[in-house]
């Protein structure tokens, strides 16, 4: 595992909980660094007016729409999340089969 998985703090998105090696636009927001699919985040937040809140529980943090972004280090670090997972089912296949 690499030092920037540890970076993420979801593995799902709060709104559609999809995985977010399975996101097609994955944003994250400025302030609370949590991920989320693009279209919903952004309907989430035109929804919830006047301050919507981070739908993480706990999360304090209010969503905007010019902080939720997709910058080059989360798709990075998503990146790596996809083959630490890849690498992690080609390792279990390898096992499995000398276990045969």
């Amino acid at each position: 595992m690499t030092s920037t998985q540890n970076n993420l703090l979801n593995t799902k998105c709060p709104l559609t909980g999809k995985p977010v090696t399975e996101l097609q636009n994955p944003i994250h927001c400025m302030d609370c660094k949590h991920i989320y699919e693009k279209e919903p985040v952004i309907h989430y937040i035109s929804t919830k007016k006047p301050h919507p809140r981070c739908p993480v529980a706990g999360c304090p943090k209010i969503l905007q729409v010019g902080r939720v972004v997709c910058d080059a280090l989360l798709t990075i670090e998503i990146d790596e999340m996809r083959l630490a997972s890849a690498t992690n089912i080609n390792s279990t296949m390898v096992e499995d089969f000398y276990r045969s």
